[in-house]
């Protein structure tokens, strides 16, 4: 049968509700945080389009796009069976949010103290990722995010001076990667049900959850400035 616009449109949207939901909150709540950085460095009298607001930009970018693969897994995870299913999302978890946000940490805090905090979180989110196909699913978090922080915080050391030329192909090619995380389980966990088993999650709760998220990472970057010896990094 022929696509028809109007009827077809309105089929997709009722068969992706979760996911047309979610993906408005990624785009509000990243846009929102934006205004909020560029308000602040306004305030602060310091120019807005440096190349620190720049790594804020794709800082939070990642930030939104690692939580809303998480909040889909999680709102999903209990549908999912496979045990390969799991262990392919805690891997993805745990090595792109280690490598998006290790990258930029490494740039700003420098290679030892990106790759300790990055290390931490990408192991956690791996995990819990990987949880919901038992054991085998958590070890494969926990190995990617260590070798995700590790990775990201090195390239970002080492790409200082070309690092805004590298970030927007491997933004692109991370956002490709965690949308097809999303697809993937939606089609493990939702479609395979024959329909949707989940609530589209309300929009300030999402929205407070990456301000939170990202508010403890820039403190923890800031509070890593002032570590004595910690001399790596654009910012020092």
């Amino acid at each position: 049968m022929p696509f028809r616009f109007d009827v077809d449109l309105v089929v997709i949207k009722k068969k992706y509700l979760f996911e047309w939901k979610l993906l408005n909150h990624m785009v509000v709540t990243f846009i929102l945080l934006i205004i909020l950085e560029a308000m602040f460095l306004f305030y602060q009298n310091e120019i807005v389009f440096s190349k620190e607001f720049l790594l804020d930009f794709y800082l939070t970018l990642s930030v939104v796009l690692v939580t809303g693969a998480v909040w889909h897994l999680k709102s999903h995870g209990k549908d999912i069976k496979s045990p390969h299913l799991g262990m392919m999302t805690g891997m993805t978890l745990g090595m792109q949010s280690g490598m998006m946000v290790g990258i930029i940490l490494g740039a700003i805090d420098g290679f030892f103290v990106g790759a300790l905090i990055t290390m931490v979180i990408a192991a956690s989110l791996g995990a819990t990722g990987g949880s919901c196909s038992g054991v085998a699913g958590i070890l494969e978090g926990l190995m990617a995010g260590s070798m995700g922080g590790i990775m990201g915080a090195m390239t970002g050391a080492m790409l200082l001076d070309d690092l805004l030329w590298f970030m927007p192909p491997f933004m692109i090619l991370n956002f490709i990667i965690m949308f097809g995380l999303i697809y993937m389980v939606y089609r493990e966990a939702a479609e395979s049900k024959g329909g949707l088993h989940v609530s589209p999650p309300g929009f300030p709760r999402f929205f407070l959850f990456n301000l939170l998220a990202l508010s403890l990472l820039t403190l923890a970057v800031n509070l890593a400035q002032h570590i004595p010896g910690n001399h790596g990094g654009m910012i020092h």
